[in-house]
């Protein structure tokens, strides 16, 4: 993607710490913003496009691709209530988004991971 095309870039996690930093950073650069979340009628900010993308409602995956050049995945499940099976849930979430991305045709995608460190991975790092 050359910089004097603009792209339309996804973000999964917008609402996230990282995401929000991601989506200004990304409409700063000129691209159109698509910003996926579980509930986008609670969305904070009218000058992005929100839709709604649940990654454990692997349907909602596809429409929120559709039209993007490419996607930045945020996404991670350590939420409360939910510990005990995040790694799998992280893994099933993340193959459904890449399945989807296929479909889409989407030119690239933006993971965002974790540095490993010396002592060895964490559970959250190995899921």
């Amino acid at each position: 993607m050359a910089n004097s095309i603009v792209s339309t870039i996804l973000v999964a996690g917008a609402t996230g710490f990282v995401g929000r930093h991601v989506v200004v950073a990304l409409r700063a650069a000129g691209h159109r913003v698509r910003c996926g979340t579980r509930d986008p009628a609670r969305s904070r900010s009218s000058e992005v496009d929100w839709v709604e993308l649940d990654l454990l409602r692997p349907q909602t995956i596809g429409p929120a691709l559709a039209g993007c050049d490419a996607a930045v995945f945020l996404v991670h499940a350590m939420e409360q209530g939910h510990q005990r099976d995040y790694p799998a849930r992280e893994q099933a979430s993340a193959t459904a988004f890449v399945e989807a991305a296929a479909r889409a045709r989407l030119q690239r995608i933006v993971y965002l991971g974790g540095v490993m460190p010396t002592t060895g991975p964490s559970r959250h790092l190995r899921s």
